[in-house]
């Protein structure tokens, strides 16, 4: 049995999906257990009382669509769930993602060699990002790397219990989407690791959670933006590298 319990984030309806995920996560020797997502494409953000728009518009420039809100209060279910179990570690995957066959056997080799290293938060499995990072040990094919400009996307995170229960304390309001949330999170609080090259990619199915019909608002990233949108954008991009070269060069730890 691996090492932690895995956790599907799943819309109802999506049955193929699920289906495809499963055997997914057959082939690979996990078993999950199921989250339901929070669908919140089509309902209008300022009826959510746990959206703060002023929080989005300061930091990103512009309103958050209600599939972003949908998305990110899906993984908030889906830690809940995880710390509910009472599982050591929790594996959140989004129904798009697709596991490579040695995903346990690296995952269990990593934890067993962290165990004796405290003061990691997360591993982020299916995005590597190497700019700003330090080389920690290599399993197999896969290099385990402190990501200290920490990757965007969430679509497969294994979770300690102390950083999920950090992260759920600090995004009971939102104000920015789910992967903006953790970037800004980890490059400042440090902790979070990546494999290079990853454990998951996402499948060519189209994003469900998290998308709003086009014919029903404009795309992600263009929607009601501010005047500041641009300027919100640098200042992300500038707070979280400087952020990211201080836990690198080791000023702050």
């Amino acid at each position: 049995m691996p090492p932690f319990d895995a956790f599907v984030i799943n819309l109802d309806g999506s049955d193929d999906r699920l289906s495809e995920i499963a055997q997914n996560l057959a082939a690979c020797g996990i078993g999950f257990s199921r989250v339901a997502a929070v669908d919140g494409r089509l309902r209008p953000p300022e009826a959510d009382p746990d959206y703060d728009a002023p929080a989005a518009r300061a930091e990103m420039g512009r309103e958050l669509m209600g599939g972003e809100i949908g998305c990110f209060k899906s993984h908030r279910r889906a830690l809940e769930a995880f710390l509910a179990s009472g599982a050591a570690f929790g594996l959140v995957l989004e129904d798009d993602a697709e596991l490579l066959p040695e995903t346990a056997e690296v995952l269990g080799a990593a934890l067993d060699w962290l165990a004796a290293r405290p003061g990691w938060r997360l591993i982020n499995i299916g995005h590597p990002e190497l700019r700003f990072a330090t080389p920690l040990a290599r399993f197999g094919g896969h290099q385990l790397v402190a990501a200290h400009y920490a990757p965007m996307g969430a679509f497969a995170i294994l979770w300690s219990r102390a950083a999920a229960a950090e992260f759920l304390a600090l995004s009971a309001r939102i104000g920015a989407p789910v992967d903006n949330a953790l970037q800004n999170w980890l490059c400042r609080a440090g902790g979070g690791l990546a494999f290079a090259p990853p454990l998951a990619r996402v499948t060519d199915a189209a994003s469900v959670i998290d998308d709003t019909p086009r014919d029903a608002k404009p795309a992600r990233g263009a929607y009601r933006r501010g005047w500041n949108y641009g300027l919100a954008k640098q200042r992300r991009l500038w707070r979280n590298k400087l952020w990211a070269w201080a836990h690198k060069t080791g000023l702050v730890r």
